[in-house]
């Protein structure tokens, strides 16, 4: 970091939804070293809290390989739910690919690349370019897109689903999509938008 936004850092930590909290002592170095004024002091403890939200988000980093049949709460088992469903529930994966290429018409196909240690990392192959685009390298949106219409087609899906905002960083045309998703969902859960 650079313009003295963490200076020393004291303590991280990250949360389960990806954000990135920092304790920092930024801008007074006097509480670490000397005798500090007692009334404001922290002691080297960090008296300030950085956050970056969404840095490490688990759906943006490769994914260690579980058996999961859902994508989870915050994507963190979206890829390990979709390798998934290439064995167990193809025609459903099929479903979530050709729902891509309505909405992204560019859109070719996922593939999975182990990355070692257990972990798979998912590709998106876009007609445009020879290599593939990695979770890191999504918009916002697209992986947004992406972990809901897994969440509507995936075998487990629970007999309640609550999906709180599903227009947030959706284009208007993603919206009428994911509502016929979401109707067709709704024969097999309970939907609850």
């Amino acid at each position: 970091m650079s313009a003295g936004a963490v200076q020393l850092q004291t303590d991280l930590a990250i949360s389960p939804a990806g954000d990135v909290w920092v304790a920092n002592n930024w801008q007074d170095f006097d509480s670490c070293y000397g005798k500090p004024q007692e009334t404001v002091s922290t002691r080297c403890g960090g008296q300030g809290v950085t956050v970056f939200f969404g840095m490490a988000k688990p759906v943006r980093t490769p994914q260690i390989l579980s058996t999961a049949e859902t994508p989870g709460i915050n994507g963190d088992d979206l890829v390990s739910c979709l390798f998934a469903m290439t064995g167990t529930a193809p025609d459903r994966f099929e479903a979530i690919e050709d729902a891509l290429r309505v909405a992204f018409p560019k859109f070719k196909r996922l593939s999975f690349t182990p990355v070692g240690a257990g972990r798979i990392s998912l590709g998106w192959q876009d007609s445009d370019f020879t290599r593939p685009f990695y979770t890191n390298e999504l918009s916002e949106g697209t992986l947004r897109f992406l972990s809901l219409t897994t969440l509507l087609q995936c075998p487990g899906l629970p007999k309640v689903t609550l999906i709180d905002e599903p227009e947030v960083s959706l284009h208007p045309e993603m919206l009428r999509l994911l509502t016929e998703l979401m109707r067709e969902a709704s024969a097999r859960s309970q939907l609850i938008v």
